[in-house]
This record gives structure tokens, C-alpha cells and sequence, in this order.
């Protein structure tokens, strides 16, 4: 029973509610929880604040960072072997301990979140309460569906919950809070009840945006008897009990992924600006509509159907399927819904789905095309050998189910996706707040910048001539030593310096190369020596612009970039060719 609180008093009477009273049994619950993890991370930071984590290359700085280990995430963490765990649990195992609807088999939404905001799973009664703070929250203001229905009904369903997201900003406790100069370190429980408010209304925005989208456009009020998930698939015209289970498990599989999936990410990377959980949310379901995140799964069902189309069968054998695989690969595209860039192993997102459909609709048409597919794609991509991961993942087989019962609205799919993850981000945003989380803001750099990382004198520059190698590795010495100070700040004391060696390399070193090309009467003086001059006109010419004005940064990545391309063309292919020349005429010599 939830005792006398801000809670309880929204309960009794929703229109009196006021912030600020007693904190309910749950918030209790989540206080209780805060020091003991501060101190773990005090400690972490006080005595080994100085160990490294992870390495970063070249390679995935330009990959999106993928693999760089540089967020923290407590709700979720993806194990290459057994997927998604959540708070610690695999799916498996929180398939058989989160407690179920009565006459269900599939996990209640209720129960994760609490489980994903204390690390703990819940009882019965923790179940009950949270769904008691879900039901007296899941009025939505009319204005929303104002909102809505002043949008275009051919509108990206994505983009009608972030407007959706975005009205109801108004009404968050976390702004008012802040305004009103709440202390940044009990910003946490503003937070979970905009969390809260967030995804008790949910269900009933998104079943309308389903509503006016495709079907009569006519509201389906919530059943205050069901559970948050069945309360969707109710209000989007669903009583068919085996739907209420499927979007249950949906609600379930998809609600985290660990802090590094672009939602995730985009929510506590605004949330740590301190904009409250609408602004959060929305921002990260704008990330989640494209079409590299969630849009997968009627990616998947889509070349499904292109496939039946092209084969010109509904019922394409094991052969077909095969050969239209392959035909797929060869044209250079990707098999969707097969690879991960973690997992290792068949996604038991996947293995829930399947199992499901085996239990409910084994003899399914499309459901037996996605069996196939599994029996004939992974061999096929081993063969192929580019996936490091040739099993299916999720979206491999969440379309098949959706489409099964009758939900064929590929653009919709993506919405039911994001309502599901709002679950796990909302969970982390509490906690980032509770932590209180710092502003994010990683150091970018250039370009120019990584260049320097890779530019150091290599054998290979080397063409065999003692005089003219020293020169040229001199250079990169200097050079090296000029962006070291550039990127410490001290650039300003290297710059005459680098005037000073500029001038003298152009003078000794073209003079001691044209020399040699004299003395052995090179037959490509002239063009060399064209060469030399438009190196040292540049040369000059920036020492010229930006010796009485400054422009240290410019300046730098300037003759950085001067000295690679020479070095990549003219060093390892013209200066070569001359060295090549004088030994063999030496040797004749």
C-alpha cells in the first residue's frame, strides 16, 4: 500500500496535486538507493580516477565511435554472448521472474520499470504500485489531440509523437523545479515524475496517432483493468488477448539497449543540459525514426515482400530464398535484420519472438518465410565473410509478429518501438539526475589534427641518399614538434622557430637536391626543380601572410598540409626516382 505522499495524494485527488509533499513508498524505495551508489562512484574516481578504459583508433573515431567505451549506463549492458541484460538479468531470466498479468506468460511493463529504476525485482505489490502511479497519470490534455489533429494524417508517425512529446512540455514538474531554484541535486524526483507522467500517457498517444493515422480516427479511452501494455494494443482496437500478450513481450524486449544506441544517447545527452524529460525524449525519438535505427524491422519486411514479389511466389522454397540471398549480396546490400555490432550469437530478442510464434502460430505464412531465412542466411553469410555476426537479431522477426495480427502499418512499427524504449532512457535520465551527471561535452578534433597522430618519418620516405634523408626526416621532426605545441597551447612560441626552419630548408636542402641533379646531369632537372620552386614559393608565401599577422592555428594546419602532400607525392615518388637515377649512374661511375 503506498502510504500518505505526493503519490497518494495524486491518487485521491488528481486536480489538488501539488509538488514538493511527502515522497511516496516508491520514491523512498529510489532514495534509498542513491549514497550507497555516489560512494561507489566517489571511490572509483577518488582512487583510480587515472585508469584507463579503452583505446581509440583512427578507424573508430570515423565509425561513429563505435566500441569506444566512454558512457556510463547502470539500467543496461549488452553481453556479445547473451544480449541485452537488464540491471544484470538476461532476458530469459526475466521472462520466468517479472511477474505476469494473470492467465499471461509475458513480462508486465510495471514491473520492469521498477526494476530498471531500482536494480531490484519487483513483487506483486511493487507491480501494483507502480501501476497505480502509471493509471493516475494517463489523462492526457485535450490540447494534444488538438495538436494532433492539426497535423496531416499521411504524417510520419514519428514526427506526431514528438509533437506530441513536445506540447506537453508545459506541464513538467522537472522546468517548474528548476525555475523556482530547486538544488540541481534533487532534481531526481521532478525528474521521475515527469518520467512517470511521460509514460503513463503513452499508450493512449500513440494508439490515437494509430487511430487517426489508419484507422477511423475515433479515441479509444484506457481500461483502467489493464496494464499499461494492454492498455495499447486496447486502444488501438485490440482485444484479442494473444495481441495484448505480443505487445507485452514487444513492450518487454525492446524497453533498453545499453547507453550508447542513438536514442539512449541523444536523451542523456540533452539531459544533461538539464532539459526535462519531454524536451529529452523527444530529441531521442527523432534520433530513433531514422531509417540506420528504428526503422529495422519493416526494413526487413519489406525486403521480405520485395522477394515474394521478384520470385513471384508467396511461398518461396528454401532454394529461392538462397538464391535470392545471394543475389542480394552481390549487389553490394546488406541482408536486413541479420548481424549485430556486438552480439555474437543468435539475439534472444529474436529466440522470445520466435518462440512465441511457434506457441501461437507455427503454420504462420510469413512466419515460416523468417524460419526459413534462419535456417539459410547465417551459412550463406559465413560463406560470404563479411558478418561477424551471421545470426538474426531482433528485427529479423519483430516485424512477422506485428504483421501477424494484423498490424501492417510498417510506419507504426518505429512508434511502438520508441514507446517500449521510453522505459529504459526515462529509467537512466532519473538516475543520471540522481548521480547528478555532468554536462557532456567531448573534445572534438580535426582532421589535420589525426594526420599529426600518423605523421612520423618512415623508412619507406627514405630514397638512400644520407644529406638529403636527414633534411627531409629534419622536417618532420620539426613539424612534429610544431603541432605537439599546437595542440598544448604553445604554438605561439614555436612559430618563429618554424619560420626560422622553413627558410633555411628551403635554401640548403633544394640547393643541396639541385647539386646532385648538376652534378649528375639529371634528365629531369627542369621539371624537378619546377617542383622545388613552387615548394618554396609556397613555403614563402605563407611565411610571408602570416609573419606579421599571427594566425598561429591557420598557419599550423596550413603547413601541416603542405608538408604531407609533398611528402606523399613528391618525396616518395619524384625524389625516389632522382635517387634511383644517381645511384645508377654512380655505379656505372
Amino acid at each position: 500500500m503506498l502510504k500518505s505522499s505526493v503519490i497518494s495524494l495524486v491518487l485521491k485527488q488528481p486536480k489538488y496535486y501539488r509538488y514538493g509533499e511527502d515522497m511516496s513508498t516508491f520514491k523512498e524505495k529510489v532514495t534509498r538507493l542513491v549514497d550507497p551508489m555516489k560512494n561507489r562512484i566517489d571511490h572509483l574516481i577518488t582512487n583510480y580516477g587515472d585508469v584507463k578504459v579503452s583505446d581509440v583508433t583512427i578507424a573508430q573515431i570515423y565509425g561513429g565511435t563505435r566500441g569506444v567505451k566512454s558512457m556510463i549506463c547502470e539500467t543496461s549492458m549488452l553481453d556479445p554472448d547473451e544480449g541485452i541484460r537488464y540491471r544484470g538479468y538476461s532476458l530469459p531470466e526475466l521472462i520466468e521472474l517479472l511477474p505476469k498479468a494473470t492467465g499471461g506468460k509475458q513480462p508486465l511493463a510495471e514491473g520492469l520499470f521498477y526494476l530498471l529504476i531500482t536494480g531490484n525485482i519487483p513483487k506483486d505489490t511493487d507491480v501494483q504500485d507502480v501501476g497505480k502511479e502509471l493509471q493516475q497519470r494517463n489523462q492526457v490534455p485535450e490540447y494534444v489531440f488538438t495538436a494532433l489533429d492539426a497535423l496531416p494524417k499521411d504524417l510520419s508517425p514519428m514526427t506526431q509523437l514528438s509533437v506530441a512529446l513536445l506540447s506537453m512540455q508545459g506541464t513538467s514538474e522537472f522546468s517548474s523545479q528548476f525555475r523556482k531554484g530547486m538544488p540541481r541535486k534533487d532534481l531526481w524526483a521532478p525528474a521521475l515524475e515527469d518520467s512517470l507522467s511521460i509514460l503513463a500517457k503513452l499508450p493512449t498517444i500513440a494508439a490515437y496517432i494509430y487511430r487517426r493515422s489508419y484507422k477511423d480516427g475515433k479515441r479509444i479511452e484506457p481500461d483502467q483493468n489493464l496494464d499499461w501494455a494492454a492498455n495499447l494494443a486496447h486502444m488501438m482496437g485490440f482485444e484479442d488477448k494473444e495481441v495484448h500478450e505480443i505487445i507485452r513481450l514487444f513492450m518487454f524486449l525492446h524497453a533498453d539497449h545499453e547507453g550508447g544506441n542513438v536514442t539512449a544517447h541523444t536523451v542523456q545527452l540533452v539531459g544533461s543540459t538539464l532539459s526535462d524529460p519531454f524536451y529529452a525524449l523527444s530529441a531521442g525519438m527523432n534520433g530513433l525514426a531514422g531509417p540506420l535505427h528504428g526503422m529495422a524491422n519493416q526494413q526487413v519486411l519489406q525486403w521480405i515482400d520485395n522477394m515474394r514479389k521478384e520470385i513471384g511466389n508467396g511461398n518461396p522454397t528454401k532454394e529461392e530464398i538462397e538464391k535470392y540471398v545471394w543475389k542480394t549480396l552481390n549487389s553490394g546490400r546488406l541482408i536486413p535484420g541479420f548481424g549485430h555490432a556486438v552480439l555474437r550469437k543468435t539475439d534472444p530478442r529474436y529466440t522470445a519472438l520466435r518462440e512465441f510464434a511457434l506457441e501461437h502460430f507455427p503454420d504462420d505464412e510469413l512466419f515460416k518465410i523468417v524460419s526459413d531465412l534462419y535456417e539459410v542466411v547465417p551459412d550463406i553469410l559465413r560463406i560470404h565473410g563479411k558478418a561477424k555476426n551471421p545470426w538474426p537479431n531482433v528485427d529479423a522477426h519483430s516485424g512477422s509478429v506485428l504483421y501477424h495480427y494484423n498490424i501492417k502499418e510498417f510506419d507504426f512499427y518505429t512508434v511502438l518501438f520508441g514507446v517500449s524504449r521510453a522505459q529504459g532512457v526515462l529509467a537512466w535520465y532519473v538516475w543520471a539526475r540522481l548521480l547528478g551527471a555532468s554536462l557532456e561535452r567531448p573534445k572534438s578534433i580535426t582532421t589535420e589534427y589525426l594526420e599529426s597522430l600518423v605523421l612520423h618519418w618512415d623508412e619507406s620516405l627514405a630514397v638512400g641518399i644520407f644529406e638529403i634523408d636527414n633534411d627531409h626526416k629534419a622536417m618532420i621532426e620539426q613539424l612534429q614538434s610544431l603541432i605537439e605545441a599546437y595542440h598544448t597551447g604553445k604554438a605561439d612560441h614555436k612559430i618563429l622557430e618554424l619560420f626560422g626552419f622553413l627558410e633555411n630548408y628551403v635554401d640548403k636542402h633544394l640547393s643541396l637536391e639541385e647539386q646532385y641533379m648538376e652534378k649528375y646531369n639529371y634528365p629531369d632537372y627542369d621539371e624537378h626543380k619546377r617542383q622545388h620552386k613552387e615548394f618554396k614559393d609556397h613555403c614563402c608565401a605563407l611565411r610571408d601572410e602570416y609573419k606579421d599577422k599571427g594566425g598561429t592555428t591557420r598557419l599550423v594546419i596550413l603547413v601541416k598540409q603542405m608538408l604531407v602532400d609533398h611528402f606523399t607525392t613528391h618525396v616518395s615518388t619524384v625524389d625516389k626516382k632522382m635517387a634511383e637515377f644517381f645511384k645508377s649512374v654512380s655505379h656505372v661511375s
